[in-house]
């Protein structure tokens, strides 16, 4: 699909999500404007309210999602895919403050992008990648708030979205 027409329908679900967000932005392709676009992938922090027995995330969210129908993952989780009405792929995935970063520069991609650059800057650290969070080598996990703090925890600058398409 063309960059401007999955930039509009990923602009109608993160507006349509957004009230159900402390925070929501498109990653992938779309934030690296590449012409043609596969997916859309969006990042976001739901809102969570605390319960005696954990956190539930905000009912209205998750039964929107699921009305979608996701064929993977749950709106309840981490993540979930959605086939959109408008004949495109949703990956939506979920996260924390403390995770933000992090998961927001591994779904802007590219994956080459991440998996040689962003891995291998946080293994040569002595880090690693585990569910969602990255961990120094005693085995706790790290604040990465923003892509700044990933950047720096790994010693490499700051790249701009568009200069991420790495191809092997």
């Amino acid at each position: 699909m063309e960059l401007e027409k999955a930039l509009i329908i990923a602009n109608k679900y993160k507006s349509i999500l957004e009230p159900w967000c402390f925070k929501i932005e498109i990653a992938g392709s779309i934030r690296r404007k590449i012409p043609e676009v596969r997916d859309i992938e969006i990042v976001c922090i739901p809102k969570e309210r605390q319960l005696a027995r954990g956190v539930q995330r905000n009912m209205d969210f998750i039964l929107y999602l699921y009305n979608l129908k996701p064929f993977y993952g749950s709106p309840a989780g981490r993540n979930c895919r959605i086939k959109l009405p408008e004949d495109i792929v949703l990956d939506l995935f979920m996260c924390h403050y403390h995770n933000w970063g992090y998961i927001y520069a591994i779904r802007t991609g590219s994956a080459n992008y991440s998996r040689f650059i962003l891995a291998n800057g946080w293994c040569k650290k002595g880090l690693h990648g585990k569910d969602g969070e990255l961990y120094d080598n005693s085995g706790l996990p790290l604040f990465v708030p923003d892509e700044d703090t990933l950047y720096k925890l790994i010693d490499i600058p700051w790249t701009c979205p568009h200069d991420r398409e790495l191809l092997l």
